[in-house]
């Protein structure tokens, strides 16, 4: 089974992604029209980010088809072919929707990725076989503005909004929607499909599978490294280890903040690996911004001025400390993919987890939540509630019979924290013994969590995404979230 993409553009190497702003494109004839990643860095030096590029949905089970080739059978209200098979015009913004959707005018001038589809696709549209899907499936960070934006160009290039599928990275997609409709005077009558897709969990399958059986050397966003994964007989040797918890950080957000601050001021820092760059910080103001700032729902990052007092007393030594490196010296360079040390692992009992959001209103899953089962490590998760609740019905296994996981269905963002932030004390309180114990019965886990990374392939990804695909668009627009994983 596959999904079937349809294409306005053939360049001299292949398919151009759908929705290119083609009035800032001059440089890709230096790339035959071809997106690199070298071309995608150079092109960042020009302009703020390219707007999209091509994902291939991150399913693998992909056919691609020039527009051309097509036919549209204005009668039967059909594209005519040999199947039963939907066909998908894809549009993937490049990391930052609001530069696809004109919001962020540094690159796109306010225009929208809809402006530049072809009048053949939007006519084409109309067939009952034929939908656009903007897939934003490698973020989660997402709000009303992105649905205002869809709605606003479906309006001005005369696109059936029921004809569109948004799918993002955020378990929580359709709530979302909700809430910006619920919002409108005058809600819009034709409404968009919604879904969520987890779109690093095939891309870190595919991760351990290449590090472990095929070349350790991964080639990503232009670099070369030589990667390593814990093996399993690492787990009955590795006893009295070094540190207690391993921590990785990039971009440090005000939860990542939050929890290095309570680690240093509780003494607790130096029982760590945590890196981190203090040039990396998400505004010039963290330390203000902790005391009077908010997530998306308005309410404070912390409550309880003794909490507060804590951590604006670790974060003062966090910035003296301005920086704590454990295997890559420039922080900025290091990605979620091809960057996998074994060596951090086996120094470390378990991972504390800083996914990408915390305070943001997006219930996003991104690769670092993979990263623990690559590598045989247990893990605290300090993101979005309900994560664990998925994994499990991904199939992954998780720690509740061994240390307290309520703070999954914590919504509080405060409460969440603070619940979170006494789960890794006790942790890390453990002696090396109590560890060593500990971990000849987290073994059977462990072991089955990667496996079970393992068996999510291009195959079963791709087979479960379109029959979930098709399921959704055999109904009217979803009414609540919806899963195609």
């Amino acid at each position: 089974m596959s999904i079937r993409r349809i294409f306005d553009i053939i360049g001299p190497r292949g398919f151009i992604p759908n929705g290119i702003n083609w009035n800032n494109t001059d440089m890709m004839w230096d790339y035959n029209f071809f997106i690199t990643h070298d071309f995608i860095n150079k092109f960042n030096n020009v302009y703020t980010q390219v707007s999209v590029y091509d994902c291939n949905l991150n399913i693998g089970e992909c056919r691609d088809i020039h527009i051309g080739e097509i036919v549209y059978n204005p009668t039967q209200n059909i594209i005519e072919n040999n199947t039963n098979e939907n066909f998908y015009y894809t549009i993937h913004p490049f990391g930052n929707s609001g530069i696809a959707n004109g919001i962020d005018i540094s690159y796109h001038e306010g225009q929208h990725c809809f402006d530049f589809i072809s009048k053949k696709a939007i006519e084409y549209s109309k067939a009952k076989n034929f939908y656009f899907i903007f897939d934003y499936s490698s973020e989660g960070c997402i709000d009303g503005n992105l649905f205002e934006s869809i709605h606003k160009a479906c309006e001005r290039t005369g696109i059936n909004a029921s004809k569109v599928i948004v799918i993002t990275a955020a378990m929580n997609t359709y709530d979302i929607y909700k809430q910006y409709l619920d919002n409108q005077p005058h809600p819009p009558k034709n409404l968009l499909y919604t879904a969520f897709y987890p779109w690093s969990l095939l891309a870190k399958s595919k991760d351990t599978e290449a590090i472990l059986f095929q070349d350790n050397i991964v080639n990503f966003n232009g670099n070369k490294n030589v990667n390593s994964l814990m093996k399993e007989s690492d787990l009955d040797l590795l006893t009295n280890r070094s540190k207690k918890s391993l921590c990785l950080n990039r971009r440090l957000a005000p939860h990542r903040l939050i929890l290095i601050s309570y680690l240093i001021d509780e003494g607790l820092f130096d029982e760590t690996n945590t890196s981190f760059d203090i040039k990396m910080l998400y505004t010039l103001d963290a330390g203000f911004d902790l005391i009077n700032g908010s997530g998306f729902d308005d309410r404070p990052y912390m409550t309880g001025q003794d909490f507060i007092n804590k951590i604006i007393k670790g974060f003062r030594t966090l910035v003296q400390k301005e920086k704590n490196v454990l295997d890559y010296d420039n922080i900025w360079d290091v990605w979620g993919f091809g960057f996998e040390s074994a060596k951090l692992y086996k120094e470390t009992y378990f991972s504390i987890t800083t996914e990408t959001l915390f305070y943001e209103a997006g219930d996003y899953i991104s690769e670092k939540t993979f990263k623990p089962f690559q590598h045989l490590h247990p893990f605290v998760l300090i993101g979005r509630p309900g994560v664990l609740k998925y994994l499990k019905s991904l199939g992954f296994k998780t720690f509740g019979d061994y240390w307290d996981e309520s703070y999954d269905d914590i919504e509080d963002n405060s409460l969440r924290m603070q619940k979170l932030l006494g789960v890794i004390k006790t942790l890390i309180n453990k002696t090396n013994e109590e560890w060593d114990i500990l971990n000849e019965e987290l073994k059977p886990i462990l072991i089955h969590n990667r496996n079970n990374l393992l068996s999510y392939g291009a195959k079963k990804v791709g087979n479960t995404y379109i029959k979930n695909l098709n399921t959704l668009i055999n109904n009217e627009p979803n009414q609540k979230n919806y899963y195609l994983l």
